[in-house]
């Protein structure tokens, strides 16, 4: 199987991971208990785009769009938003270290 992301394909990608972090964070207001900072200064850096294929399925793969959080220059978390080969939401992480 031959799968194809173009340069300008990229953009699409992270802008819908940072469309759903957004609204992951807005409506989950237990989550500003988890960072020093307010979730709205939380600066967002496009990280990494990766195509996984499933085992023992040819035809399947998930793409997986990688998001990290910053606090001024400090990293102090992840955002992983994933889409099926259909473009679907599969799944979606947020991760405070």
């Amino acid at each position: 199987m031959k799968v194809e992301i173009l340069k300008n394909d990229f953009e699409k990608f992270y802008s819908r991971a940072k469309k759903a972090y957004l609204k992951c964070i807005e409506g989950n207001g237990y989550l500003q208990n988890q960072v020093d900072i307010p979730l709205s200064s939380i600066v967002i850096k496009e990280y990494d785009l990766k195509i996984v294929f499933i085992k023992d399925i040819a035809d399947m793969y998930q793409v997986d769009i990688r998001l990290i959080l910053y606090a001024g220059e400090d990293e102090i978390g992840e955002y992983v938003y994933s889409l099926d080969d259909e473009d679907e939401v599969v799944d979606d992480m947020l991760l405070f270290y």
